[in-house]
């Protein structure tokens, strides 16, 4: 069975757990609409220790009284280079986790580089045996597309450049393909992350940026609410969710 993402409802007590997996083709659509749906588990104990006893673990943070959940980023990587985004351009507004987008929106500010640096690194690729990408219009909402005829394949999803959000505690939040690019209609995948609009470079009233359900998908995450903290960990390649037991563990 398939188990993806769904919205994620803040401010619950204890633990709450999400088993996010599997490509989905993701139309431009509205926000208000929800491609990526699967559950949220919350409950005492960890039905997964499996998991949870080696996993990484990030602060949750509260942002202006905000329900909303929030963790800390230090910096972004894609591949082996650090993108030019300043640790203060992400402390200003903090990332904020949410299932109720299907990709990632971004301020100005975080966008703009992270893009530009993901393009080039893409580009790249070329000299160490990936194919050549060939961009192709743009499909709204997002601001960079490619031929998926010309975009390699590997177990991460399509051949691309990892991006690696550095948060606090001193791991990665290490996105393949599958995290970073999203079908949106035959013969073309788009970057999924979408430049935030109506709000300035650097306002701190808005997230620097906004994790969607691509984001999330491969990885278990353990909102310890009593602990104020996020785990989260890959999913070994060809597992699935219908592999754990949620309901029936404490």
């Amino acid at each position: 069975g398939r188990c993806r993402a769904r919205g994620l409802r803040p401010g619950a007590a204890g633990a709450g757990g999400v088993c996010a997996e599997g490509r989905q083709q993701v139309p431009p659509l509205p926000p208000h609409r929800r491609p990526w749906r699967g559950h949220l588990w919350r409950r005492p104990g960890v039905p997964w220790p499996q998991f949870t006893q080696s996993m990484p673990y990030t602060p949750l943070v509260t942002k202006g009284g905000s329900p909303a959940h929030y963790i800390s980023a230090r910096f972004i990587e894609v591949g082996d280079t650090r993108v030019p985004v300043s640790e203060g351009a992400l402390a200003t507004g903090g990332v904020m986790l949410s299932t109720r987008l299907p990709y990632a929106v971004l301020r100005r500010d975080v966008y703009r580089p992270l893009v530009d640096a993901f393009t080039k690194a893409l580009a790249a690729q070329h000299a160490n045996g990936a194919p050549v990408a060939r961009a192709v219009e743009p499909v709204a909402p997002f601001g960079v597309c490619y031929d998926t005829k010309t975009l390699g394949n590997n177990l991460g999803g399509y051949w691309v450049p990892n991006v690696g959000l550095a948060v606090d505690g001193g791991s990665d939040w290490a996105m393949t393909g599958k995290n970073s690019m999203v079908d949106v209609k035959p013969g073309t995948a788009c970057v999924a992350f979408v430049e935030m609009k109506g709000v300035e470079a650097g306002d701190g009233r808005a997230p620097a940026a906004i994790l969607g359900g691509a984001q999330m998908e491969d990885f278990v995450l353990d909102f310890d609410m009593e602990k104020k903290r996020l785990g989260f960990s890959r999913l070994p390649q060809f597992t699935g969710c219908s592999s754990f037991n949620f309901a029936g563990s404490t």
